[in-house]
C-alpha cells in the first residue's frame, strides 16, 4: 500500500505538535485490549488489537518527515513485534528528529528493554503515559489493569534511557462510591515532565500572559477573574 501523502502536501505546514512543526502521523497498530472505563477505545473495536505488517511501517516511516507522531491508541503492545520493527529501523538507518508515542506504564515497566532498542531511533523521544490516578484505589476504580508500583517503575525506566514524558490524569474521579480530587496537587512526586517545560516556553513565544502558576508548568490550572479554571493536562 502506497499512500498518498501528496494530497495533504499543501496542507503539510499547518500540522504541529509543541514546538514542532511540520508533524508527520503514522499508525503501525489500532486497537487497544483493555477496559479502562473512561475509554473509548476498545469499546469501539471490540478490544481487538490490529496491527500492520513490519515492512510496511518500517517504508512509511523511512519516506515521512523529520517530526512524528505514531498515533497508535498502545504502542509496544507485543514486544516481540515492537522489538523487530526497531530492529528493522535501525537496518534501515532511520533516525528521526522527534517521536511521541502512546503506551501505557505497567507495559513499560515489564519491558524495559524496549526502550533501549527504540532510544536510538530519534533524537528526542516522547511517551505519552496516562496515569490516570496517583492511587490504587483510583486505578482499580477506573479498571486500569495498572499499579502504583508499576508506574514509578515506568518511569525509572524512562529516565535511565532518557526519554521524555507527558501525563494525564482523570482530574475528578467518582466510581464505586470513591471520590478522588486532584486539583491543585501533585499526583505523583519525583515525575517532572519536559512537556511542561516546552509548554511555558510555546506560550512565551506566543506572546501569551504567564500567571503565577506557569513557574510549576502547565498541569496546575490557574483562576482567571470570574473564577473559572483552565490550564492543565487533564481528561
Amino acid at each position: 500500500m502506497i499512500l498518498a501523502r501528496d494530497l495533504v502536501a499543501p496542507y503539510r505546514g499547518r500540522y504541529h505538535c509543541l514546538l514542532f512543526k511540520p508533524v508527520w502521523l503514522v499508525e503501525t497498530a489500532r486497537g487497544c485490549p483493555f477496559r479502562c472505563s473512561f475509554c473509548s477505545v476498545w469499546p469501539l473495536y471490540g478490544r481487538s488489537f490490529r496491527e500492520r505488517a513490519i515492512d510496511t511501517v518500517a517504508s512509511d516511516l523511512q519516506d515521512c518527515g523529520d517530526s512524528v507522531f505514531i498515533v497508535d491508541d498502545l504502542f509496544w503492545n507485543h514486544p516481540e513485534r515492537s522489538l523487530a520493527l526497531a530492529r528493522e529501523l535501525r537496518r534501515r538507518n532511520v533516525r528521526k528528529r522527534w517521536i511521541l508515542v502512546q503506551s501505557r506504564t505497567d507495559v513499560v515497566a515489564r519491558h524495559a528493554a524496549l526502550l533501549e532498542a527504540w532510544r536510538p531511533i530519534a533524537r528526542d523521544f516522547d511517551i505519552f503515559f496516562g496515569l490516570e490516578s496517583p492511587s490504587d484505589r483510583g486505578l482499580e476504580a477506573l479498571d486500569k489493569d495498572a499499579s502504583l508500583g508499576e508506574i514509578y517503575e515506568a518511569f525509572a525506566s524512562e529516565r535511565q534511557g532518557d526519554y521524555s514524558t507527558v501525563q494525564t490524569y482523570v482530574r475528578r474521579l467518582e466510581a464505586k462510591g470513591y471520590v478522588e480530587r486532584t486539583r491543585g496537587r501533585r499526583l505523583c512526586p519525583g515525575v517532572c515532565t519536559r512537556w511542561q517545560a516546552l509548554g511555558r516556553r510555546r506560550r512565551r513565544r506566543d506572546g501569551q500572559a504567564m500567571g503565577r502558576n506557569d513557574r510549576t508548568g502547565i498541569g496546575r490550572p490557574q483562576r482567571t477573574r470570574r473564577g473559572s479554571r483552565r490550564g492543565g493536562v487533564f481528561r
